[in-house]
């Protein structure tokens, strides 16, 4: 039998209704992307995103046996991010 194999997906974001990110637009440069209305990519690599996003729980989804996690990345910017694992069970 073969050994699973450890998996891991984040996803990072810095929530663009902080108080941290509201005076950030003078150093951002031009639009690239638009993807109206979620959210827009700047040329110096910022996304900001437009809408507010539904924020789940980390935990376990049992339809899906993947565990999930918060975790603060940088506390005075705001940036955070999600990771995602299976939730192998080894005997």
């Amino acid at each position: 039998m073969s050994e699973p194999m450890n998996l891991c997906f984040v996803k990072v974001f810095q929530s663009p209704f902080s108080d941290k990110t509201k005076n950030m637009g003078s150093v951002r440069s031009e639009v690239v992307l638009d993807l109206f209305p979620w959210l827009k990519v700047y040329r110096d690599g910022t996304i900001e995103r437009t809408t507010r996003v539904e924020v789940v729980p980390p935990g376990l989804d049992p339809q899906t046996n993947v565990l999930s996690k918060d975790v603060v990345i940088a506390p005075e910017t705001d940036v955070s991010a999600k990771t995602y694992r299976p939730n192998f069970v080894t005997g």
